[in-house]
This record gives structure tokens, sequence and C-alpha cells, in this order.
């Protein structure tokens, strides 16, 4: 919903051929070039798996310490 309502604007103000994705749209800015769109999507897809895996390696096999009493 917000990305709709960021989109409407920069159309406003003369943004032409946006992506479908603001992270694509955020890349494109930071490099100055345009980022291929299935590279970000799988940038995106590892990044999430890799976090993920991560949450839950910290909140299943490591042990919590217990507080005392």
């Amino acid at each position: 919903m917000l990305t709709d309502i960021q989109w409407n604007i920069k159309e406003k103000l003369g943004e032409k051929n946006l992506p479908a994705s603001f992270i694509k749209y955020f890349a494109d800015k930071i490099t100055g070039s345009n980022v291929p769109s299935i590279w970000i999507d799988r940038m995106t897809l590892t990044c999430f798996v890799i976090v993920i895996l991560a949450s839950i390696y910290v909140n299943v096999f490591i042990p919590k310490k217990k507080k005392p009493n």
C-alpha cells in the first residue's frame, strides 16, 4: 500500500518507467545503473532465507540463559 502511494507521488513528480519493486528502484538509484531485476529478486530471496535460518538457529538451537531467582 505504501509503495503504491509512493509510486503515485513519484509519477506525479515526473518519474517515468518505475520498476515493480522498491528494492530494484533503490538499487538502481544507489548504483546509478539499471540492475537486472532477476539479480535483485535472487539477492532478496537469498537474504530472506539467510535471515530465516539465522532466526531459527538463534531461537531454537541456542539455549536460553535462565534468570536467577
